[in-house]
Formats: C-alpha cells, structure tokens, sequence
C-alpha cells in the first residue's frame, strides 16, 4: 500500500502573461529611391504641415514650381493647404487615396498609386497629386474687392 503525504501542495496555474499590443508602424506609402526627406541637387525645401504637424521636405524644384503654377496664390485662397496635401502625396507621406468602405466589390490597391514601374514622369505624377488634392479640399477662389 503506498501512502500519499498529506500536505501535498499543488502549485496554482499561473494566470497567462499577455503581452501589450505594440503599435503598428505607419505605412510608408514611398517608393524605394525617392525618399524626399534627404537634400539632393535639384531640390528644394518646403515645410509641409498636415494635421499640425510639420515636416521638412526636398521635392524637385520642377514639382515645386508645378504646384506654384497649379495653386496660384493670386487666385486661390487655399493654395498652402492645396501645396502642402498635394507635396504630402508626392512625397509618399500620406497615401493619396484611400477607398471608402462599400457594402460590396473588391479592394483597391494604394500602395503604388502615382508610380509605374518604370517610375513615370514626375510632373505627370505631380499633377496627379495636385487633382486628388483638389478633389479632397476643394478650390476656395479669392475674392475680388471692389476698386
């Protein structure tokens, strides 16, 4: 006959150690050679504000003279809004669209928006972002005064 000790003592279950979520990284919607975060010839400053929060960016003088020209502000009241989303897009700092949820069709791939595979021209790509821009905010034109 075999005894048991009397004061055998079961461990308790330990609860179960989660760990907390980390924070998903933001997408970065850049393509691989155009990080417009970096001064290189041929391009020029610009600080762009999106939902207050600046950053600094080196986008070719040729895209900046583009927006210049697109959004003039002789004409348009919303031109640094305008500029700053569309430099936003250029740049790959934001995705240029995002699909809104439908109750039915497929999905859209954004993360070669603006780009073909042969990295197509950058005004043609420059004047893309500035159309999504004005689709998203809208043109608010000037008013004139009276002489």
């Amino acid at each position: 006959m075999q005894l048991k000790p009397i004061n055998s003592v079961q461990p308790k279950p330990q609860p179960r150690q989660t760990q907390p979520e980390k924070p998903q990284a933001q997408r970065d919607y850049r393509t691989p050679g155009n990080d417009y975060t970096i001064y290189l010839p041929g391009r020029r400053a610009i600080d762009v504000d999106i939902d207050g929060m600046v950053r600094r960016l080196y986008l070719p003088a040729k895209v900046l003279d583009f927006f210049d020209d697109f959004f003039d502000f002789r004409e348009v009241e919303n031109w640094k809004s305008l500029t700053d989303l569309s430099c936003a897009y250029f740049s790959g700092i934001i995705p240029p669209y995002v699909p809104a949820p439908s109750g039915g069709g497929g999905s859209t791939s954004t993360s070669k928006w603006g780009k073909d595979k042969d990295d197509d021209d950058e005004l043609e790509r420059a004047r893309r972002c500035g159309l999504m821009a004005l689709h998203r905010l809208g043109r608010k034109k000037k008013s004139r005064g009276r002489h």
